[in-house]
């Protein structure tokens, strides 16, 4: 059976960078049907022309955000693999190939994300998965998915101004998926915003994140603290910031950011539940998280709040457990299964 992927970038306005991302989709090396979607969102200058120029499908949806672009472009298309980009992002050509791989032969694996590099930052460690609340989440921006794992975690949230990722992540933690790394995939992210782009993230990211917080509002710490671990949080972030290539600009977006937090924290949300469908669900429990790599994996607890390292001969045994061969297909050994039992417990 031929393998179909179809790669989906939503655009607004983004003629600056819209054409090395297509070129970046395009080059690939895969070995089956690709198709390329680019889900112009109204965008008023030349990315709807730039983008028909070349030999990608081109969707109008003017119904504005990212998310309604992102469901648009699943919902036309017709690969098998789906994988996200955004329209400033750049990957190299073996991504859709290694993270497809990863998902066909590890099927409690529920999506996969390249390792991202913002432009003028240092390159993340190779173990740099974002967590909260001890819960991993992916990056949307070099994000592939299977069409049936997208299907149980129903999408991505259209009401969601930012912060998609997290909460479509914890979709597929709730499902009882695994996340999953490929470290040696680096994808690029270009940013040029200005004053007035950074105030507009900072706010929607910190309205969506309160957002988020009360629809998985069973996972959030309930503790008398909490206010006070926010603002300390926050600090940190703005101390952080003055190291940054361009400070004064992170610390507009982070105080935005808490300003659009409490704005967020007073709208209403709808909370969903969620079937657990692996047998990981059952091996992890509700308390613990999965997130892979290639080499190895990492097992988030939130009731200690800790995060356990595994070896891939680790990994192995847990894979034993939940009946796959990926990571076990070199053996696994008594002590792995001790190191793995004495994690459980």
């Amino acid at each position: 059976m031929t393998r179909s992927a179809a790669i989906i970038i939503p655009a607004l306005n983004c003629a600056a960078t819209i054409g090395k991302t297509i070129d970046s989709a395009l080059a690939q090396d895969w070995d089956g049907e690709l198709e390329v979607l680019v889900i112009d969102n109204g965008s008023s200058d030349d990315t709807r022309e730039l983008a028909a120029a070349r030999s990608v499908t081109v969707v109008s949806e003017l119904r504005r955000g990212r998310s309604i672009a992102r469901n648009t472009g699943a919902a036309r298309s017709a690969g098998q693999i789906l994988a996200f980009m955004d329209a400033d992002c750049e990957v190299p050509t073996r991504w859709l190939r290694d993270a497809a791989e990863l998902l066909e032969q590890v099927p409690w694996v529920g999506a996969v994300q390249a390792r991202i590099r913002k432009r003028d930052d240092v390159l993340p460690a190779e173990d740099s998965i974002h967590a909260r609340w001890y819960l991993p989440f992916l990056d949307t921006c070099a994000l592939v998915t299977t069409r049936r794992n997208f299907a149980n975690a129903r999408g991505f949230d259209e009401m969601l101004p930012r912060n998609v990722d997290m909460d479509f992540s914890f979709r597929l933690l709730a499902c009882g998926y695994a996340l999953g790394l490929l470290p040696d995939a680096v994808a690029i992210k270009h940013h040029d915003l200005n004053v007035r782009d950074v105030l507009r993230r900072g706010w929607d990211g910190g309205t969506s994140v309160a957002q988020v917080d009360k629809k998985w509002r069973h996972l959030v710490p309930r503790t008398p603290t909490r206010l006070l671990g926010a603002l300390q949080a926050w600090a940190q972030r703005l101390t952080k910031a003055r190291t940054s290539p361009h400070p004064g600009l992170e610390a507009i977006e982070q105080s935005a950011q808490l300003l659009g937090y409490g704005a967020g924290v007073l709208t209403r949300v709808h909370r969903t539940e969620y079937e657990p469908l692996t047998p990981l669900a059952k091996i992890l429990g509700g308390a613990r998280s999965l997130a892979v790599t290639p080499s190895g994996g990492f097992i988030y607890d939130r009731r200690v709040n800790a995060r356990l390292c595994l070896t891939r001969a680790e990994l192995g045994a847990l894979e034993e457990l939940a009946g796959g061969h990926y990571f076990s297909r070199h053996g696994v050994e008594d002590r792995d299964r001790v190191r793995l039992n004495e994690a459980l417990s």
